[in-house]
């Protein structure tokens, strides 16, 4: 049970098989990983081969060796309370954050508390880690925290992991948002210097429909085809905003 204990139920001081590969009482081999975990799991081989990967990528950056899979990016916040406005705080990249997002979202719109501890089950990291809620100038949000380290403490470099989503309230329910009202009325199609696919996210969202820009699989595109464009400019218009100076002009309804 050690796999099934540290991919799904690890704890910053119950690492069990990390500590065992550093105990060299277990390969590293990661097809080795992925088997042993396939056998305790009723997951998807992708899906193992993915909390995996996560793992694996978080023992190597707290042993100072490079990723592998690129599971981690630089966090563009740090907490509120932080002493250390310098100090290099961590985030899961877009492909791993959509599942944590979710389970962020569920915990906000279900409990009244400002903070909590959750268990990472989305992508087997983190083990139990902290969320808050919060508010700045931007707007409210959902931030996570955990420190990385294994027991005992005496090898390795602890990293600390730290994001926000910004949320707003949709009928009777937190979603995230991607860009704010005012954000969206400065967006400029014809520059396109800015994340597509958190725009289409957003514009959904707040209600409108962008079939050609869905993927038949589930989800948007990121691409800022005329639909796209044509939606964005439809809310600008709507919302009265200022653009680029003068007001938008008149475009129609779709």
């Amino acid at each position: 049970m050690y796999v099934y204990n540290h991919l799904l139920n690890a704890k910053d001081d119950n690492r069990i098989l990390l500590d065992n590969v550093l105990k060299n009482k277990i390969g590293v081999n990661e097809q080795r990983l992925i088997n042993a975990t396939k056998n305790e799991l009723n997951v998807s081989d992708d899906r193992v081969k993915k909390l995996v990967k996560n793992r694996m990528d978080a023992l190597n950056m707290y042993s100072g060796v490079p990723q592998k899979n690129n599971t981690f990016t630089i966090s563009n916040y740090v907490p509120s309370i932080s002493k250390e406005k310098n100090k290099t705080y961590y985030t899961f990249n877009n492909e791993n954050k959509n599942e944590l997002e979710k389970a962020l979202l569920n915990w906000s719109n279900n409990s009244s508390n400002k903070k909590n501890v959750l268990t990472d089950t989305e992508n087997t990291v983190m083990g139990d880690y902290t969320v808050s809620k919060g508010k700045d100038k931007r707007g409210e949000y959902i931030s996570y925290y955990d420190k990385w380290d294994l027991e005992p403490k005496d090898f390795g470099k602890p990293f600390e992991m730290y994001d926000r989503i910004y949320t707003r309230k949709q009928d009777d329910k937190y979603v995230k948002m991607n860009y704010t009202d005012d954000e969206l009325s400065k967006l400029n199609s014809d520059k396109k210097n800015f994340d597509t696919l958190a725009l289409q996210r957003e514009l959904n969202n707040r209600g409108y429909k962008l079939p050609k820009s869905t993927k038949k699989e589930g989800g948007f595109d990121g691409i800022l085809g005329d639909e796209t464009k044509q939606a964005l400019l439809y809310y600008q218009n709507k919302n009265k905003k200022m653009y680029g100076g003068k007001l938008l002009p008149s475009i129609n309804k779709f």
